[in-house]
């Protein structure tokens, strides 16, 4: 657990000085809850980290003053080019989402079943366009509020979504940032996917270039393939060469339609059910 003074804004947008608490594995939040008193900012490497019973236990005994999440790289590095704050009521509603977008998830299904499902769930965002047609510079876009409260995010929010969704049920999820490549090869502006470990393996997905075709019901093209077949992104050559995972193969599509199809089926049942 690292602890370390940051400067933040308070309410009303004067710069006070807190003291962040870096958490990167369980047993520190019961550290924490042991050993320490006061107002602190949290930062967790991931939000499988810290449910809404675990953070109802800090509260109680700590000032939680706002919650960060990395985007991708760990606690004990504090390289994050961008780091967004919550408050806990936030948290709280950001973690009920992704409790029920996981909670339907068989424990007794495949790794790719699992991905696949929350890889679907979350092709529900809707892209976030401003009212010139262009990516929606408003913070929200770019950060898990938009993804999952407001179901809008740029690339940044669904690669956020997708990153800590896959975490909570145990599946290790990176995000990746770089330039996608138009086809005469000029570079288009920044942008943001995932890489994620099934069986053992790892592949690059893009859940925002499959957002439509998810909706649609049509066949993912972006999905778990090797760095060869990935070949319109390249990643950004910033401290990330140590953060990236080599991708040696694509998941074999059949595997990946067959899956789909049934977890479609599957959810038809369930909203059929709900009615």
């Amino acid at each position: 657990m690292k602890i370390e003074e940051s400067e933040t804004k308070n309410p009303i947008g004067d710069l006070q000085v807190v003291t962040e608490i870096r958490i990167s594995n369980k047993e520190q939040i019961d550290n924490l809850m042991q050993n320490y008193n006061g107002a602190y900012s949290l930062s967790i490497e991931n939000m499988s980290l810290l449910n809404i019973n675990e953070l109802d236990r800090l509260t109680q005994k700590l000032d939680i003053l706002h919650i960060r999440i990395p985007n991708h790289f760990d606690c004990e590095h504090g390289k994050h080019r961008e780091r967004y704050n919550y408050s806990v009521e936030e948290y709280k509603e950001l973690r009920i989402v992704v409790d029920k977008i996981i909670r339907n998830i068989d424990t007794n299904a495949l790794e790719i079943e699992k991905f696949l499902y929350v890889y679907m769930e979350l092709g529900e965002i809707i892209y976030d366009f401003d009212e010139n047609g262009e990516p929606n510079e408003n913070p929200e876009a770019h950060n898990l509020k938009g993804a999952l409260l407001k179901k809008q995010a740029v690339c940044e929010g669904y690669a956020l979504a997708l990153r800590q969704a896959l975490e909570c049920i145990g599946i290790e999820c990176k995000y990746i940032e770089g330039y996608p490549h138009k086809p005469e090869g000029t570079k288009w502006e920044g942008h943001a996917w995932n890489q994620v470990k099934i069986n053992g393996k790892w592949y690059n997905c893009d859940l925002t270039w499959d957002a439509d075709k998810i909706r649609e019901g049509r066949e993912l093209d972006y999905c778990l393939q090797s760095d060869e077949e990935f070949i319109n992104h390249e990643e950004f050559a910033i401290d990330l060469s140590k953060w990236r995972e080599e991708c040696q193969e694509s998941y074999d599509r059949n595997i990946i339609n067959n899956c789909r199809h049934k977890i479609q089926n599957k959810t038809n049942e369930i909203e059929e059910y709900t009615r």
